[in-house]
Formats: C-alpha cells, structure tokens, sequence
C-alpha cells in the first residue's frame, strides 16, 4: 500500500528495551496534504500491527500506561522483586507529582520457585501493593531461580496485575543476566498492563 502511494515513506529505528519506532514521512508541498497522507498511512499502519502500537511520536510505555489509569480515574502501586526500583525510577519519572502511579515498595527475593508458587506469589505482591498504598491496581513481577540448560541462562519470571477484583498474571522465561532481567520485567509488566486496561 505504501508502495502504491508512493509519496509517503517508512523507517524502522531500533530503540532498545522500549521497541521498535514506525516512522513515516510524507513530503508535500503544504502541510494540510502531508497530514491527510500521514493520517492515512496510520490508520493503515494500526491496522496492520494492532495493539502492538503504544503510543505516538516520543510517548513512552509508562506514559502510555499512566494516560490509560488517569482516562479511567485509577491509581497505581507496584511491589518490585526483580524489578529493584525500576519500575518505580520509570513511573516517577512520566509521573513526577505522583497523582497516578503513588509508589513501589521494593521486596527481598523469596519463596518457592515451583511454577504455581511464582504466580501466587506474583498475584499476592499485586494485590499486596495495592492495598499498601490504597491503590485501584497493583502490580508485581517475580522472579525465580536462573536455570542454564542447553544455552544462556534464563529465569522465569510472572508479572501480575490487580485491578480491583480482577488478577491478571503472565509467565515468562527472561535473561537471567541482572540487568537485562530487571529491563525485561519493567517494559513487559507495563505491557500487560496496558493491555489489561484496555480490555
């Protein structure tokens, strides 16, 4: 499609741990056409890629999520395991006054690392968090012990949301590496987040 309009181009630009950017450039004599190209391409773009898209223009993840909890009058509070104040260092930084996101209480790392004993874990820091600062939602992700099997180490991770009498929770298997670890947790967690919001 774009091919065929031939007028509008498209970029991809690596941009770490927060994705991939879509840039499109339209050029025109007069702004009012270049607007009507880009919106176009957009819509075409959206469609194509769905609720991968966050946000537009320099909007990150965390604004994205904290713009979604203000539209519905929510507050939010995190218990960081993996995340190691992160999460927190992110969400204060989009949220300055704190008037949405109202904190993060950072937890030791313990308790079983069976599956079923992550997720609940996961789930009570949630909800935990949430009722510690009076929140509407609660999140946590936690980790379990690094395994290297058959290539890099990994660590399974279950990143969870509570929001109101709704628990979401995901598994899922990062680089066990502590940087890279924390990173990962941070952008998937506000992720599910912004999907469960939109749900």
């Amino acid at each position: 499609e774009l091919d065929r309009l031939g007028n509008t181009t498209i970029a991809y630009q690596a941009s770490g741990i927060d994705g991939i950017k879509v840039r499109l450039v339209a050029k025109c004599k007069d702004a009012a056409t270049a607007a009507e190209l880009l919106n176009a391409e957009e819509a075409l773009i959206r469609h194509l890629l769905g609720d991968v898209i966050f946000g537009v223009d320099e909007e990150t993840m965390e604004v994205a999520v904290l713009s979604a909890m203000r539209r519905q009058a929510m507050t939010l509070a995190a218990t960081e395991q993996v995340t190691g104040g992160l999460l927190a260092a992110r969400l204060s930084a989009a949220d300055p006054e704190l008037a949405t996101f109202r904190g993060a209480r950072i937890a030791p790392e313990s308790g079983s690392d069976a599956a079923g004993a992550l997720a609940e874990r996961a789930t009570a820091a949630a909800a935990r968090a949430r009722e510690e600062f009076g929140t509407t939602v609660g999140v946590a992700a936690i980790a379990g012990a690094a395994r290297e099997a058959d290539g890099p180490r990994t660590a399974p991770v279950v990143l969870a949301a509570a929001l109101g009498d709704r628990h979401h929770s995901e598994p899922i298997i990062l680089p066990a590496d502590r940087g890279r670890l924390r990173d990962f947790a941070v952008i998937s967690l506000l992720n599910m987040l912004r999907k469960a919001l939109a749900a």
